[in-house]
């Protein structure tokens, strides 16, 4: 038997297994769309999504990923908008990345 389920129902699902926090809204939406375009007729399991999505500041992910290139390295005029489009590079060539969330970048953790 299937179900077919709304973004507004994969939202409540992470409600209902006490992960609310787990994601911004704009995270869910991003992991939501991923999850469409992959595989639209998988199975909905919301700590299987938790444990392979992550969603990170810059900083977080400098912070996890210490060969991330800073602004610091390079000489010029780099801004920190320039530092997310550094780690959103190293992540491109990494992982699948699925886009910048509220909180941060979203990723399928490596």
């Amino acid at each position: 038997m299937v179900q077919t389920i709304t973004f507004q129902d994969f939202v409540d699902a992470f409600r209902a297994r006490g992960r609310e926090n787990q994601f911004s809204y704009d995270a869910l939406r991003l992991i939501w769309d991923h999850l469409e375009e992959v595989d639209p007729d998988g199975e909905l399991d919301v700590i299987a999504i938790c444990c392979d999505f992550v969603e990170m500041s810059t900083t977080e992910c400098m912070e996890q990923y210490p060969d991330i290139p800073s602004v610091a390295e390079f000489d010029g005029d780099y801004d920190q908008d320039e530092q997310d489009v550094f780690v959103q590079d190293y992540l491109e060539d990494r992982t699948t990345y699925l886009g910048m969330g509220n909180d941060g970048h979203v990723f399928l953790q490596f």
